[in-house]
């Protein structure tokens, strides 16, 4: 039972990849639907997961949970950056910009920026 992971399914920019982002991350090619890569998703305290998203040139996978935010490298599935600060882990807003280099944060009463 994966009562609180909220599988998520987002495409690359040009459309060639699919990513299916549940209990760990499924890279599919959009055109046949064979997987061509993956990883699991770390989850330290709770398997739940509210949103993600992936950069538009498909290098970062970004989840957010309960235990907080974690942004992965699609190429090996290494955690580039992560943080269980205080309202990191709830919301839903999520979003990478579209050149890829900031991925954009809500929080209550607010947002914050990630560079890479």
């Amino acid at each position: 039972n994966q009562s609180g992971i909220s599988t998520r399914v987002r495409f690359t920019a040009p459309s060639d990849r699919v990513f299916v982002v549940g209990s760990r991350v499924s890279v599919r090619d959009a055109a046949t639907g064979d997987e061509v890569g993956g990883f699991p998703l770390t989850f330290k305290r709770y398997a739940v997961l509210n949103t993600a998203d992936v950069s538009p040139d498909g290098r970062w996978v970004a989840v957010r949970g309960a235990d907080g935010m974690q942004v992965y490298d699609a190429t090996d599935g290494r955690v580039v950056t992560e943080t269980g600060e205080r309202g990191y882990g709830y919301g839903y807003a999520l979003r990478f910009t579209p050149d890829g280099s900031r991925l954009m944060v809500g929080l209550y009463g607010g947002a914050r920026c990630v560079d890479f």
